[in-house]
């Protein structure tokens, strides 16, 4: 089994503002889950991703079809509009 990767400072603080911030997302198993599902799968590849976080998106809705579609908003934006959100709150 192979150690983690070392996370910064600022990958801890985004970490530790991101888990809660994601669980108080709205939606359970609405249609509107679809944030709070791509936002895990974000931090599943956590830090890695951050070189190309619409990778993620992408992939999410590649393995979600069906269930993307009936998103209530414009996935993309809410999801960029969530991680600077993320980001803003770990930097203060």
């Amino acid at each position: 089994m192979n150690p983690p990767d070392h996370l910064s400072r600022e990958q801890v603080a985004f970490i530790i503002q991101c888990y809660p911030m994601m669980f108080s997302l709205p939606g359970g198993f609405t249609a509107d889950a679809a944030l709070r599902k791509c936002v895990a799968d974000f931090l599943w590849y956590y830090p890695a991703i951050l070189a190309n976080p619409m990778r993620c998106l992408n992939q999410f809705r590649e393995q979600n079809k069906g269930n993307v579609q009936s998103y209530e908003g414009d996935l993309e934006a809410d999801y960029l509009k969530f991680l600077a959100k993320v980001q803003k709150k770990a930097a203060k």
